[in-house]
């Protein structure tokens, strides 16, 4: 569970026009993981294969690498998350899946639960 990652590539950026050759390229990322460690190692990834495409296509410029919106991990109480979970089971009536509803709850506590 710890070793969890999700890398959203939230916006691709490059050039005002189909027919025009940008000077420049903007790749807006979002990185999630439990653990500090396995955080470093994503973003050293990303920088490592970007650099490795915009050496292979002959930049004439080193990309840059800006940081922001980042927040330390929330840690969910458990008991939180049982009273949570318990009163949205009771909340949901079983017919709502058939219905294509779902929910799910996030515990980084005690792991990831969901019902749909």
């Amino acid at each position: 569970m710890r070793n969890v990652r999700v890398v959203t590539v939230g916006a691709s950026n490059a050039g005002p026009k189909s027919n025009i050759t940008p000077d420049r390229a903007e790749l807006l990322l979002n990185v999630r993981t439990y653990d500090t460690a396995v955080r470093r190692r994503v973003i050293a990834s990303i920088e490592r294969i970007v650099r490795g495409e915009c050496e292979a296509a002959g930049t004439p410029k080193e990309p840059t690498f800006e940081y922001f919106d980042q927040f330390p991990l929330t840690v969910n109480s458990e008991a939180v998350n049982d009273t949570i979970t318990e009163a949205v089971q009771e909340a949901t009536p079983a017919t709502a899946s058939d219905r294509g509803l779902s929910y799910e709850i996030f515990s980084c506590g005690s792991g990831i639960r969901s019902r749909s």
